[in-house]
């Protein structure tokens, strides 16, 4: 989430940030550096001075790390997609170094790994028993704080103006460079507090395989969310939700989690797409109609799942009261009518397949294909007899 956050405060900037992985791993060294256990002891400092002097270190390290390529571009026109790819390698060698030198944990046995770090200073957890610790609501409180920053404040409405329209922004008088410097500072030091929560809340200590790609992945979560902050929580959730799915998946039923890259891909892809469209009221239309009969019929296969039982049986339910609706729509009686013989007849095919996996215990799976083949050859014979000279069912006008 924090990687989104940073991603989408630079884009929206027109600043494309592509390093926040190296922004990440250095922000997690200087977050040891301050808060590890050197010598077996550390700083001898209060754990609140010593936790804010983590945070502050990490975010001053992406925050400087960025800089440079901001200055590349705004001086020299350098650009920053190169600069900050490039930069990744560098720092990910120099935390190499650095894991294999100054800051080696003598006691790992040859890995490269950094000293832990302090144990008064790990996050608490949110949900015991459980990975998921305090920084979810660290980054909550940031992603809300930059809708604030971006919706409210001057520079806020700098960074949009800069990213709108950046020649326009410096003809109306607004300091392009200055904006696009800060705006390249924000969003490293974002990136740079990815690392210290991910070493406090999760790793306690920095390896070379410490981010699976969170900063790569953060672009792809700040091009779904539409670079909005709130979006980005949604968006991260969704991400992480296939990742997490498709490890799952991995494990029991050995299909490689790489599928879960591919859907991720092709979700950025299509919503590149889409934004094509973004101002197509006709678009959206179409977008909301094919939707609908999605969202309700995944709603149904949930409240079955939810009770244990796997109805395969759905495809056949939507056909059945479809023609149902539609039925009755052509019969002349009212829209609210139609509504209610459509869902009455879903819920005599759904109480047909209950009866025949629950009390008389058959197999799920053959119960839904029957229920799906039934229901579907049963309203095409009864649109048949309704309709036998017509190809193409009548449209029809319900009365409200």
């Amino acid at each position: 989430m924090l990687t989104g956050l940073a991603c989408a405060v630079a884009f929206r900037a027109r600043f494309y940030n592509i390093g926040a992985e190296g922004q990440l791993y250095l922000g997690a060294l200087a977050a040891v550096a301050i808060g590890g256990l050197h010598d077996g002891t550390g700083f001898d400092l209060p754990i609140p001075v010593l936790f804010g002097g983590m945070m502050l270190a990490a975010a001053l390290a992406g925050a400087l790390l960025l800089l440079i390529p901001a200055l590349l571009k705004t001086r020299l026109g350098v650009d920053e997609v190169v600069t900050t790819l490039l930069g990744n390698f560098i720092v990910l060698l120099f935390v190499s170094m650095m894991l294999d030198g100054p800051m080696k944990d003598p006691m790992a046995m040859g890995w490269p790994q950094s000293v832990a770090l302090n144990g008064d200073l790990e996050l608490g957890k949110l949900i015991e028993r459980t990975r998921a610790h305090t920084g979810l609501l660290w980054a909550g409180g940031l992603a809300l704080g930059l809708w604030l920053l971006n919706r409210y404040t001057v520079f806020g409405f700098q960074m949009r103006a800069v990213g709108a329209n950046a020649h326009a922004s410096r003809f109306l008088g607004l300091p392009v460079n200055r904006v696009m410097l800060g705006t390249a500072m924000l969003s490293g030091a974002l990136a740079g507090l990815a690392g210290a929560i991910e070493v406090a809340g999760r790793t306690g200590y920095v390896t070379l395989d410490m981010s699976p790609g969170y900063g790569y992945t953060g672009v792809v979560v700040a091009m779904l969310s539409g670079l909005h902050p709130l979006g980005v929580i949604l968006a991260s959730i969704f991400v992480a939700g296939m990742l997490v799915g498709a490890d799952s998946m991995s494990r029991a039923i050995a299909v490689p989690n790489y599928i879960a890259d591919v859907i991720v891909a092709t979700s950025l892809l299509a919503m590149l797409v889409a934004t094509l469209f973004a101002h197509s009221s006709a678009f959206w239309v179409a977008v909301l109609r094919l939707a609908t009969p999605l969202i309700l019929g995944t709603l149904g296969v949930l409240l079955c799942e939810r009770a244990g039982v796997l109805n395969l049986g759905i495809e056949g339910i939507m056909a059945a009261g479809a023609f149902t609706g539609w039925l009755v729509g052509y019969l002349g009686a009212p829209l609210y009518v139609g509504v209610l013989a459509a869902a009455l007849a879903g819920a005599v095919f759904g109480l047909l397949h209950a009866v025949l996996t629950v009390p008389l215990g058959l197999s799920q799976h053959v119960s839904g294909l029957g229920v799906t083949l039934l229901a579907t050859s049963l309203s095409y014979f009864a649109y048949r007899v309704t309709c036998p000279s017509v190809n193409t069912p009548p449209t029809i006008t319900p009365r409200p």
